[in-house]
């Protein structure tokens, strides 16, 4: 099993609107970057081995999808005693989904990740 870390980073917004209050939706070019740092060898649920590697990192440019809520709407979800994230990592599920029917692609070819500088946005 791989142990990686994947960064991804916004170049350029070219389109954002509001859907609903506290939400928009924007599309721009991202660049993300993967790097393998090491494997673990399992057996079932019990780690076996951990090797660590030393392998050049993956870049690339490609198309980015997010969705952003403000921290006003992040408060007032967990206020009423729900999972903020929780139910931001199901919308993911869904859209990664249903994104390959809308784009015409191999599922695979959709990823996902959260936005390291803002805790409400996820691409």
């Amino acid at each position: 099993m791989p142990i990686q870390h994947e960064e991804t980073r916004l170049l350029e917004t070219r389109a954002e609107r509001t859907v609903v209050p506290g939400a928009s939706l924007g599309i721009g070019r991202v660049q993300v970057t993967e790097q393998v740092t090491g494997y673990q060898k399992k057996r079932f649920d019990r780690v076996l081995l951990t090797h660590t590697l030393s392998l050049p990192a993956f870049e690339f440019p490609t198309v980015g999808v997010w969705l952003q809520f403000t921290p006003e709407i992040a408060r007032r979800v967990e206020a009423e005693g729900r999972d903020f994230f929780g139910a931001m990592h199901g919308v993911e599920h869904a859209l990664i989904a249903l994104a390959p029917l809308l784009a015409m692609c191999d599922p695979r070819d959709i990823g996902a990740s959260p936005a390291g500088s803002s805790p409400t946005r996820a691409f």
